[in-house]
């Protein structure tokens, strides 16, 4: 089957852009938003300024922790044609507007599930691996419940983030992939628990080609998200977004030797 004209000419616009060093794709920010008191819900924003159209965007997710699924649509504003920035001075000005637009369209909801500054939390930051940081294990990080100092010790539990490669081709950069996410005690793998199992790619990750542990929040010892980085073709390089997964430490209802029937749309 011969590529359609559109992903062609991508792969031709790609190519040439990969010949310049100084190419430079888009990667979002993280802004974690919070947990709600009862640890039942959370919300984060991504944001940044588009490559290719050079516009700001914003998006504000709410999800609910246990089910690992979409409380609501996702808030999203930009990149479109009417926020391109003309003047790389006035970036911040209309990054912080969109932003601005994104959080009055998301604040009934915020409200509603116990988002909004006032009665949101933002638990423990337990890990923390920026894109600068390319020493790290992309697939695999291992964290305690309380700060383990000198002769105390708590439970500690590691991830693991397991990639699988599809036929789909990325515009000749590669194939697509989807991924497996489970959480289980250290040193054992008996117990683990899957946190998300992709059968199929969403239409909404465009086509990824890698995935990494970026960032894992903790809320009373129960409440999990773990925060991945997906990287996938943009016009000037590589684009990174985040996709969140949730779960509840200690469920059985997800085990490594069961089917996973949760559905999600991430």
């Amino acid at each position: 089957m011969k590529k359609p004209f559109f992903s062609l000419l991508l792969a031709l616009l790609f190519s040439i852009l990969n010949l310049s060093s100084a190419q430079a794709g888009d990667a979002a920010q993280l802004e974690f938003i919070g947990f709600s008191k009862d640890g039942k819900y959370m919300a984060f924003e991504q944001y940044g300024i588009a490559d290719g159209i050079g516009a700001p965007y914003s998006e504000i997710h709410l999800i609910d922790v246990a089910k690992n699924k979409y409380l609501v649509r996702p808030f999203k504003t930009g990149p479109s044609e009417m926020h391109v920035i003309e003047d790389p001075e006035q970036s911040d000005t209309a990054l912080e507007q969109v932003r601005t637009l994104s959080a009055k369209a998301a604040q009934t909801a915020l409200k509603k599930y116990g988002l909004l500054e006032k009665s949101r939390l933002a638990g423990k930051h337990l890990i923390h691996h920026p894109l600068y940081d390319t020493g790290v294990d992309p697939l695999k990080v291992q964290f305690a419940l309380q700060t383990p100092l000198a002769g105390l010790a708590f439970d500690e539990y590691a991830l693991t983030l397991k990639q699988k490669t599809l036929k789909q081709d990325c515009y000749g950069f590669g194939k697509a992939k989807i991924f497996t996410l489970r959480v289980a005690p250290a040193g054992t793998e008996k117990q683990a628990q899957v946190l998300q199992e992709d059968r199929i790619l969403p239409k909404s990750r465009d086509c990824p080609l890698s995935y990494k542990i970026a960032d894992v929040y903790l809320y009373k010892e129960k409440s999990l998200v773990v925060f991945i980085n997906m990287f996938y073709p943009g016009f000037e390089g590589q684009d990174m977004r985040y996709l969140a997964v949730t779960g509840t430490l200690g469920s059985n209802k997800k085990v490594i030797n069961k089917k996973n029937e949760k559905k999600v749309a991430k």
